[in-house]
């Protein structure tokens, strides 16, 4: 049985691309490399069974550990039959307890290529075809009890106090959004909105085959103080399911992990905090009137003070400085930035030197320097070390 198929192909007018297609705890996956230009997180679909098992029993019949190495125009058979399709191609296979194969070809397939492409084709359309007639609407309560302990200074015991915590997490598919909200009491609530219309399609068709005739299993829940989530699912076709369930092993569906892992990757592709947080931009820049003054340390650990016009250095970046040998230059590590006015600067301005510059590993550091050949140790003694 398949483990991994990864195939990239190289080509077709319209650059490269790649798909991902592998089992899982016995469930079949696919998804597409992201490209530098996507916007959007990768999705990993999970292709429902018949179709998995349709797939899988006639990737058999085309045997594809039989294949060639690579193929070459000039060798192929059957290459002129695919004349359309130039392009370059690679193959990575593997099927459980096997060994690892590669293909690759230039312009040249093997003679049941087009039985293979087809049948990629097909897994990717029939899965697709199933998600978008699915959900139309996904909550998920968590509810659960937080305990308080504290001291009454005034009777002078311990105290407890029982507080709600409650998470909800809803996907819409006609808004295209993706809504968590925190409610760590009664009175506060923090609200995280993802508006994801181009991924929706998938996000709601993962989560559809979670709850496949989960609702019917019956449900005890003894302990009201236990965790517990309620699952609301709403379907295009008008149906409503509802159901109610411990938040434990015995409650939840058993590749729950997964559905999490889905939700959570998209979430934390975008991430919390962005750049209005980001220490590494409001630190930067200049003030009329300030210098920069840089701390740094050589590589035989003395410390110096050197002035910069360069405001994009951080902490733990690399300069060269000029040595008391004016024909070599060292290398030195920032370990402070100070930006200072001409009455509190930490070493007089006309005492202090400028650094050379940002060092850059192919940085040259004099006239017998060969780009083919520089590490930057060369241009250390050897009591640096």
């Amino acid at each position: 049985m398949l483990e991994l198929l990864k195939l990239r192909m190289d080509g077709f007018g319209v650059g490269e691309s790649s798909i991902n297609i592998w089992t899982q705890n016995g469930k079949l996956r696919y998804s597409y490399d992201r490209s530098p230009l996507d916007t959007d997180p990768s999705i990993i679909v999970k292709v429902p069974k018949s179709i998995a098992d349709d797939f899988l029993s006639k990737l058999q019949d085309i045997h594809v550990y039989r294949w060639k190495d690579h193929y070459e125009k000039a060798q192929a058979d059957t290459g002129k039959h695919f004349s359309h399709m130039k392009a370059h191609w690679g193959l990575i296979y593997k099927e459980v307890g096997g060994e690892t194969l590669s293909f690759s070809g230039n312009d040249a397939y093997p003679k049941n290529w087009k039985t293979f492409m087809d049948l990629i084709n097909n897994l990717v359309n029939e899965s697709q075809s199933v998600h978008l007639n699915g959900l139309s609407h996904m909550d998920i309560d968590f509810h659960d009890t937080h305990i308080l302990e504290g001291y009454d200074a005034i009777s002078r015991k311990p105290v407890k106090r029982a507080v709600p915590y409650k998470e909800t997490l809803s996907l819409d598919r006609k808004e295209g959004m993706l809504r968590y909200v925190q409610f760590p009491n009664d009175h506060t609530s923090v609200k995280h909105e993802y508006s994801v219309p181009e991924i929706i399609d998938y996000l709601l068709g993962n989560c559809e085959r979670y709850f496949l005739d989960f609702g019917k299993r019956p449900f005890e829940h003894a302990d009201h103080h236990q965790a517990s989530i309620s699952v609301r699912l709403f379907y295009r076709n008008g149906r409503n399911v509802s159901f109610k369930r411990t938040y434990d092993r015995s409650g939840i569906p058993d590749d729950w992990r997964e559905l999490l892992d889905d939700l959570h990757d998209t979430m934390a592709f975008f991430g919390l905090y962005g750049p209005l947080f980001d220490e590494n931009l409001y630190k930067h820049g200049v003030k009329n009137g300030e210098f920069i003054y840089l701390f740094v340390s050589d590589t035989r650990g003395r410390s110096h003070y050197f002035r910069t016009l360069d405001d994009t250095l951080n902490v733990g970046d690399l300069v060269i400085i000029p040595d008391r040998n004016v024909s070599r230059k060292k290398i030195a590590m920032i370990s402070e930035i100070v930006y200072c006015t001409a009455d509190n600067v930490p070493k007089p301005l006309d005492e202090t030197g400028f650094i050379v510059g940002r060092y850059r590993p192919r940085d040259s550091f004099g006239s017998n320097y060969e780009d083919d050949e520089y590490d930057p140790y060369d241009d250390m003694d050897d009591d640096d070390f």
